[in-house]
């Protein structure tokens, strides 16, 4: 939206600039989701469908650093994907076959080693878990177990209270 609004209030002419100002934009928030979530509570949307949740290798929480750098070293190897199939696509084979080779030495990396791990994980020092589904059963056990507790009348006060007479 920031393109739009500096072109409509007369400060972008030139669309180049309101290009750059596009992209560089569309990667801020892109940067900002992912560091939020993955902060947050270690899920961003797609994580929580998935029930998967990054952490660090010791299982503690994200901190702003280790999430930015995982989302950067993540899209790097995107990037290599999108701009190497774009050179293949284009008949620059001695450009894509680096870059393509930098997107399947990741996944490679995610195969030959610990499967919470990609190649972008193991350099920020982050692994993803599976998430259990809670039990629903159990929760709604304990729950009305709690509110059977919480309504039941408190016993009368006999010689059992411990009163000395």
């Amino acid at each position: 939206m920031t393109p739009i609004a500096l072109y409509m209030v007369g400060v972008l002419k030139d669309p180049g600039s309101m290009q750059l100002i596009g992209h560089v934009s569309l990667a801020g928030m892109f940067l900002a989701y992912f560091v939020h979530y993955s902060t947050k509570n270690g899920q961003t949307l797609g994580m929580q469908a998935w029930r998967l949740r990054v952490v660090t290798i010791t299982g503690a929480p994200l901190g702003k650093g280790r999430a930015l750098a995982r989302t950067l070293l993540a899209a790097a190897w995107l990037a290599a994907l999108t701009t190497g199939g774009e050179q293949w696509f284009a008949g620059h084979y001695v450009l894509a076959v680096p870059l393509l080779a930098v997107f399947f030495a990741a996944y490679a990396w995610m195969l030959a080693n610990r499967p919470e791990q990609a190649l972008h994980d193991t350099l920020a020092g982050t692994k993803v878990l599976f998430v259990p589904r809670p039990n629903r059963r159990a929760a709604a056990a304990t729950d009305s177990e709690q509110s059977a507790s919480e309504s039941a009348p408190s016993p009368p006060a006999g010689p059992e209270s411990g009163k000395a007479g």
